[in-house]
């Protein structure tokens, strides 16, 4: 809405400035718009965090359930190891008082070897001092 306001005079003449009653909706706007904006703002960043820390929550609860597959899965594998190292180690005397032992000691060491995939041969060669004496002399 805009009025005429009276300034004054010049002879015959009557000078009017015309005046805007809404200039000072203008601002009001811009900051209702601004508080509208912040607050749709603030409303997607705390759906974004929500979403985030459930995401998060479930990813934990996923890889400890796979941490403990995992660690029942080498506990048996570590078991099984043991348990063939011991015969390796039990067989040893019988290994060295036999004609053929060194034969029988490596038939038996790669069938292990076949049956275990999760152990690895040793791929860097150890000093001879460490080597299983598998034949009748040291």
């Amino acid at each position: 809405m805009r009025v005429a306001r009276y300034i004054g005079d010049e002879g015959n003449m009557l000078i009017f400035k015309q005046v805007s009653t809404n200039a000072h909706r203008f601002p009001i706007h811009w900051l209702i718009l601004g508080l509208a904006l912040l607050a749709l703002g603030g409303a997607i960043f705390y759906s974004i965090a929500r979403e985030h820390n459930h995401i998060d929550g479930l990813e934990q609860d996923r890889l400890a359930t796979q941490a403990k597959v995992v660690d029942v899965n080498l506990e048996r594998q570590l078991v099984a190891l043991n348990l063939a190292l011991v015969g390796i180690r039990n067989d040893l005397p019988f290994w060295k008082v036999q004609k053929n032992g060194k034969n029988m000691a490596n038939l038996r060491l790669q069938a292990m070897s076949d049956a275990m995939p999760g152990v690895r041969t040793h791929s860097s060669p150890m000093p001879r001092e460490q080597y299983l004496p598998v034949t009748g002399r040291n």
